[in-house]
């Protein structure tokens, strides 16, 4: 049986500064500066979640979130996992985020180099305390923490420009 996929870009949303509209340009991406989106419309606890981040040499600091779960006084105190880059393109940093701190977990060097036009495909999987890294449909690594059990939100977030694509989860 297989599972399936849910595109989480369903619904418009504005984080590209030259559409109004909100909605991913005639390419199918979002450009984000600043910015957090969350996906889906429901708390997981086991999921899959994936998308393409483009290579350009602005991409510095962006990530995918999983089992994102607020303070009630601040977004900024979150507790998550997340998957990305941050200050270079050579690794995928796993960390976990507990009330707003970020601890690295594990960086996985990537499969081989990209040019700044190329797209690079990852996915995040985390499953009981079991959370899986993937790049281009390969298996980077998986890690055992238990520190975040919880269902949580899915999110997009960037704290540099950056652009995702084929945003889905299961």
């Amino acid at each position: 049986n297989t599972p399936q996929w849910f595109i989480a870009m369903d619904k418009p949303f504005q984080v590209h500064p030259s559409d109004a509209s909100g909605k991913p340009d005639a390419s199918g991406f979002i450009a984000m500066d600043k910015a957090a989106k969350e996906l889906g419309n429901k708390s997981l606890r086991d999921v899959a979640f994936r998308c393409s981040l483009l290579m350009a040499a602005e991409v510095k600091d962006c990530q995918i979130q999983v089992r994102q779960l607020r303070a009630s006084t601040s977004a900024t105190k979150a507790t998550f996992y997340s998957l990305g880059f941050a200050g270079d393109r050579e690794s995928l940093k796993l960390a976990k985020t507990i009330a707003g701190q970020p601890e690295l977990i594990r960086a996985f060097p990537l499969p081989r180099a990209y040019r700044a036009d190329e797209w690079l495909p990852i996915e995040l999987r985390a499953v009981g305390a079991d959370i899986t890294v993937s790049a281009e449909g390969k298996v980077l690594g998986t890690v055992h923490d238990a520190t975040i059990p919880a269902a949580g939100d899915l999110v997009v977030w960037s704290r540099t420009t950056c652009y995702f694509r084929d945003i889905e989860y299961v």
